[in-house]
């Protein structure tokens, strides 16, 4: 409710919660309908479904069949680099992004002939 202009401070308030004081309770006739129509509004408890085995619940976690195919994948390349070394992974990785040192029988291949003078 809003204050009204002619009533300043707590006296708008005051007359408000005089008048509901007034006022009438609802009985206990009235209370009792409307509780069990508000228990009769309410939905019943749903069948508990039947449980997910614990395979597909893991699968559903990690994306499904896609997200296995991924993480097996990714341990299988972890599994190779590990056995494979840092040393042989610097080179081979050097190799494949164009960092790695030709050798000179590739150079004269390719007519990169070193002129010295």
């Amino acid at each position: 409710m809003t204050r009204p202009d002619h009533m300043k401070d707590d006296a708008w308030l005051d007359a408000d919660l005089a008048r509901l004081k007034d006022t009438a309770l609802p009985d206990d006739d009235f209370l009792a309908r409307l509780t069990q129509d508000a228990l009769n509004a309410q939905p019943r408890p749903a069948l508990a479904s039947a449980k997910t085995p614990w395979w597909q619940q893991t699968l559903d976690i990690i994306g499904g069949w896609g997200g296995l195919s991924g993480l097996a994948a990714t341990v299988v390349v972890g599994f190779a680099i590990g056995l494979g070394g840092p040393v042989q992974v610097d080179s081979t990785l050097a190799d494949l992004l164009g960092g790695g040192v030709l050798g000179d029988e590739i150079m004269f291949a390719m007519e990169f002939d070193l002129e010295e003078g």
